[in-house]
């Protein structure tokens, strides 16, 4: 039983690595399960909660090879196999549909290193897209405008759009390309939240940097439009 639970995860170990399309090099067959999840914890590639199961599962299959079944404590035998009970139906439910939800790591990690202009020229493209139907032909009309000129963001502490003023978070700006038509962040740890500001709709749209990135999927594309991106500082204040 203990052979084959260690199997087991180390198998799951295996395929997360291939499915995020990270090769580790040939010393990786040779590496001890310990290691192998030691890498994976060091890549951010599962939750800690995750990370703890498959642990606890490897050192329940370590007691089940080392000792004799007397030896082992019933309790703790009995709480790790309920982990590991938990964790294959965790798997289960989480990859029956090959979703494979921690495999966008990559995704968030290149979303996170975006300069402003970026993130800008990204939240753009995202917006051109229109793909669902929630932004109007506005975002369209600033895009054609840069993508073919240098284009002019003012920069505001806060601005009003229709009704409604809005205010920057934390040490951020308030990204305004036409009058009532701009972009706020806000940081959400290593990730931002970007909102779509728009006179012309009652509500802003607001999205992730990784989730727009996985939609537009052309990093080019994104650092070229940036670069045709030209700051200025500016106050509704008159």
């Amino acid at each position: 039983m203990s052979n084959t639970i260690r199997k087991g995860i180390e198998i799951y170990v295996d395929e997360l690595m291939q499915l995020n399309q990270i090769n580790p090099g040939t010393s990786w067959q040779m590496a001890n399960l310990s290691n192998k999840l030691a890498y994976v914890a060091y890549l951010h590639l599962l939750p800690k909660r995750m990370l703890d199961l498959c642990f606890s599962v490897k050192n329940y299959g370590n007691i089940g090879s080392h000792y004799t079944a007397a030896s082992v404590n019933q309790v703790s035998a009995l709480a790790d196999l309920r982990q590991y009970h938990d964790l294959l139906i965790y798997l289960v439910n989480a990859y029956s549909y090959k979703a494979w939800p921690y495999a966008d790591v990559q995704i968030k990690e290149k979303a996170a290193n975006l300069s402003v202009k970026q993130l800008l020229a990204l939240s753009l493209i995202y917006a051109k897209r229109n793909d669902d139907s929630k932004f109007d032909n506005n975002w369209q009309g600033v895009y054609d405008v840069l993508s073919n000129n240098n284009y002019n963001v003012g920069r505001y502490d806060s601005y009003t759009f229709g009704d409604a003023t809005v205010s920057a978070q934390g040490q951020n700006y308030i990204y305004v390309f036409e009058k009532g038509i701009g972009l706020g962040y806000q940081d959400k740890g290593n990730q931002k939240l970007v909102s779509f500001f728009d006179a012309d709709e009652s509500e802003p749209v607001r999205v992730y940097d990784y989730q727009m990135l996985e939609v537009v999927n052309n990093l080019s594309a994104v650092k070229k439009l940036a670069k045709k991106l030209v700051f200025t500082n500016e106050s509704e204040d008159y």
